[in-house]
Order: structure tokens, then sequence, then C-alpha cells
């Protein structure tokens, strides 16, 4: 039995998301990872790209979503997660982390968040 795994990491964005105003705009970079778990063994034998996941559909997804203001982590890795698993029938998994750089706390220098969300067949 294989399993596959297709990553796709460190997609980088700048945007405005927040909750607070001054994140709203401010912006910071955002950064995307998406790995996708799929039954793609034909796919792979016959070496197409019929019958896996294209990864430019994932790029465009996670643009998209990226450039649409959203005030919470959650909320853009859950909308990616989604769109992302309605990509192709072979899918059994799909992870989707967003971080934030530089968050803004008031007297705390913290380097980064991020919000994951994994959906399963």
């Amino acid at each position: 039995m294989y399993r596959f795994t297709i990553g796709i990491e460190n997609l980088q964005f700048y945007a405005l998301h927040g909750f607070y105003p001054q994140e709203q705009i401010i912006g910071t970079i955002f950064r995307v990872d998406v790995y996708i778990h799929a039954n793609v063994l034909e796919a792979a034998q016959q070496d197409e790209l019929n019958g896996t996941v294209d990864y430019q559909k994932v790029f465009a997804i996670c643009n998209s979503i990226m450039n649409q203001p959203a005030k919470t982590l959650e909320h853009l890795a859950l909308t990616i997660a989604n769109q992302v698993w309605e990509l192709n029938s072979h899918i059994t998994e799909v992870t989707a982390r967003v971080t934030k750089a530089g968050v803004p706390v008031q007297g705390i220098q913290v380097a980064q968040t991020y919000a994951e969300v994994k959906k399963t067949a």
C-alpha cells in the first residue's frame, strides 16, 4: 500500500488580516503550508497530471483566499482546507496551516502564531 503526501510549503503573502483595526491597516507577512494526502498511485505510475493534485490550482486557491480580508487565522485555514479538498476526488486528507509573522502583542515580542486545520475523509 502506498500513501502519497503532496506538500506545498512556505507560500508567502503580505496581507491585512487581523481582528484589531491596526492589523487591518498595517498588515504583515503570512505564510501558508498545505499538505494533501491522496490516492494518486495511478497518476504517479503513468506520470500524468490528470488524477493527481495540480499545484497551480492549490496556489490559486491560497492566493485568492489570502487576498480576501479575514479576522482570524482559523477562518483562513478552514477556507483553504475546504477549497483544496474539492479539487480532486482522490484526496483523503488536507492539512492547511496559516502562520502570521510579527504578531502585535502589547509588551511581548511574538515571532509568529499559526492556526492549522486537518480535514479527513
